[in-house]
């Protein structure tokens, strides 16, 4: 199992939060829950709270009357919605207030609802020193989508939505996430079929596969083109086959296509090539359907006669010994690394805008470094000539970790990615940001197996030689006996050092930690390439 890191947006973060295996819950307190994960009366202004939720800290003259901060709390007023991103710290105490909203459409003109996902709402306030001891203010998060935390300190903070964490001096921020799709088209609620007919196939296989691939006005539907792969025997040249919209697009949370709105879809079929050296994915055989309407609870008609593409050649040259110098800066196994390509496209015109939605790839490959670089097959005719174009490259060294000698390993990646317009591919393609250097947990040798670091150990680290850093961000992955991922946690922060607040880290359990340095050609709601990576991975980590 090879686990490779590679989040395009800062914001991505926040889709990615899941439940951790508390002994305080709602089922077993009725009080509130510390952050050390123990149960309170939830009666004391110090630990104010019902219901198993995560206890609050009544501020200034407030006291705590049936769970609840009541009374005086010294801060002005203020508005919890809107989107803006920076401003100041203003006084001893304020407001901080921000969204976490997902937004419909490219560029974030598509509309907005407050649908998130595996969002806790119950884990959003602000941790802050006090005396030198962590403190945590409970925000007020709304289903709105938007957040509220009152009577925060000046000065920098960290800022904790669910399971993400950020560092920053700001009062304002946004964190919303994109989606795809027409906010306007209307959901699938009962059993509406495609009657899907795609003939001209290369024969299926395990190394040709089909799919379908549907856009909704200006938004794309992301990895619809993955859940609606019909189950075709192999040898197959032809599929026949109903689609019913409602059960794959349930899920993703995508509407019925609608012709009249401009949605368009295409029948694709993609070839994969595997050899000792490494692997190579190509389109080879594509279509689009005519115009497709279906309206809910009906069916409609797909046909497509697929056809191989035209196709322009695409290389990449490597500095293979640019990249190798810096093989073992990634953690602490240094073996052979891999070099991995994607030709990718998106309806966002360039110069390319990652908004959060996918990418689609056209051509990809992943060598061995001591592989010969091959030159992909790029399909030049299948999509708008409007759409952009992107190109993701990547060294990674592969950073195993198992919780016992012999045990079943976690294989992470340390090393660097590159996200770019095709015109930052020209010549020679050498490191763009390196690696960050003389990481340490709790005063140790962050890359080397640990124990007994503390609950709230402090990471720090120097910036990287080369390249220019705009954030760094820390994931934190608790490690179960079969060697899965069980829980994710991330912190993001301008800063080489972070302290970890209280209640991610539980004596007893095994973390292995990824500490990156991020570098992005805009910030705000959307980044614009180039958007480098470079990580490196702890040794298994025991507080």
């Amino acid at each position: 199992m090879r686990l490779v890191a590679f989040c395009i947006s800062f914001v991505l973060g926040l889709m990615a939060a899941c439940t951790a295996p508390k002994k305080c819950t709602p089922a077993t307190c009725p009080g509130c829950c510390s952050a050390a994960d123990t149960c309170e009366t939830g009666n004391t202004p110090e630990a104010c709270g019902a219901g198993g939720l995560l206890c609050d800290r009544c501020v200034g003259a407030q006291v705590c009357t049936a769970g609840q901060c009541e009374g005086v709390t010294g801060t002005g007023g203020g508005s919890a919605g809107g989107s803006a991103t920076g401003g100041g710290t203003g006084g001893s105490t304020g407001e901080l207030s921000g969204t976490y909203q997902e937004l419909w459409g490219w560029d974030a003109d598509g509309g907005r609802t407050a649908t998130l996902a595996d969002f806790n709402r119950a884990a959003v306030g602000v941790w802050y020193r006090d005396g030198g001891a962590f403190d945590f203010i409970r925000g007020t998060p709304s289903v709105d989508g938007t957040f509220v935390v009152r009577n925060v300190p000046a000065g920098e903070i960290t800022l904790q939505l669910s399971r993400r964490f950020f560092v920053t001096t700001n009062r304002r921020l946004n964190f919303d996430s994109f989606t795809g799709g027409r906010l306007d088209a209307p959901k699938a609620t009962t059993e509406s079929q495609l009657r899907l007919t795609v003939r001209g196939l290369e024969p299926i296989g395990p190394q040709n596969t089909s799919g379908l691939f549907f856009t909704q006005q200006t938004g794309l539907l992301t990895n619809l083109e993955n859940a609606a792969t019909p189950v075709t025997p192999a040898g197959s040249t032809n599929i026949e086959s109903d689609l019913d919209w409602a059960a794959v697009s349930r899920a993703l949370g995508y509407g019925l296509p609608d012709s009249a709105k401009g949605d368009r879809g295409w029948a694709l079929q993609f070839s994969t090539t595997t050899t000792d050296a490494g692997t190579m994915t190509a389109l080879v055989r594509s279509a689009e359907f005519p115009a497709i309407s279906l309206a809910n609870g009906g069916s409609t008609d797909a046909v497509a006669n697929v056809t191989a593409p035209m196709t322009q050649p695409f290389s990449i040259a490597f500095d293979k010994a640019a990249f190798g110098a810096l093989r073992g800066s990634f953690g602490r196994d240094a073996t052979a690394g891999f070099f991995s390509t994607q030709v990718g496209t998106s309806p966002s015109p360039d110069p390319h805008r990652y908004v959060g939605q996918s990418v689609f790839g056209l051509a990809s490959f992943s060598m061995v470094e001591s592989a010969p670089t091959p030159t992909l097959a790029v399909p030049s005719n299948v999509f708008p000539s409007t759409w952009g174009r992107s190109i993701f490259a990547s060294y990674t060294v592969d950073q195993p970790r198992a919780l016992t000698d012999g045990g079943t390993p976690t294989v992470f990646s340390g090393g660097l990615t590159m996200a770019d317009g095709p015109s930052g591919f020209t010549g020679m393609v050498t490191p763009r940001l390196g690696p960050v250097r003389g990481a340490q947990i709790a005063s140790r040798n962050f890359i080397e197996d640990q124990s007994g670091v503390t609950t709230t150990p402090t990471i720090s680290w120097m910036a990287p030689t080369g390249g220019t850093v705009s954030s760094y961000r820390v994931s934190i992955n608790r490690i179960d006996d079969s060697g899965d991922v069980a829980d994710l946690w991330r912190i993001y922060t301008p800063n080489p050092a972070v302290t970890l607040p209280p209640g991610i880290l539980v004596n007893g359990q095994a973390y292995v930690f990824e500490l990156e340095a991020l570098s992005f050609g805009q910030g705000g709601i959307s980044f614009t390439l180039p958007y480098l990576t470079s990580s490196v991975v702890s040794g298994v980590i025991r507080p």
